[in-house]
């Protein structure tokens, strides 16, 4: 994946907030224009490795990310995403 738009500094200091379920994190559409127009272009997206992409509901429009499968050595589901690490692992529970 092309990533030079983004510096991974600038897409952990996105204020990600986790899901209830613990399976990734979503931060609002407008807090991240240029990573939500590229989402626009190309679809859904993978950087390192985290996928991401567009969520619509009740009017508002949503950057989720999550893992991508296959990721690193993680077992059984994840908990949580860690937000100062992008690198794949099972941080528990």
């Amino acid at each position: 994946m092309d990533n030079r738009w983004f510096e991974d500094e600038e897409l952990e200091q996105l204020p990600w907030r986790n899901w209830k379920n613990g399976g990734g994190s979503w931060i609002f559409a407008d807090e991240a224009e240029v990573l939500s127009n590229k989402i626009r272009m190309k679809g859904t997206i993978r950087i390192d490795d985290f996928i991401y992409e567009l969520r619509y509901l009740d009017g508002k429009v949503f950057i989720v990310r999550r893992l991508a499968k296959g990721c690193g050595e993680i077992k059984g589901r994840i908990k949580a995403v860690a937000q100062d690490k992008k690198r794949c692992q099972d941080i528990g529970t």
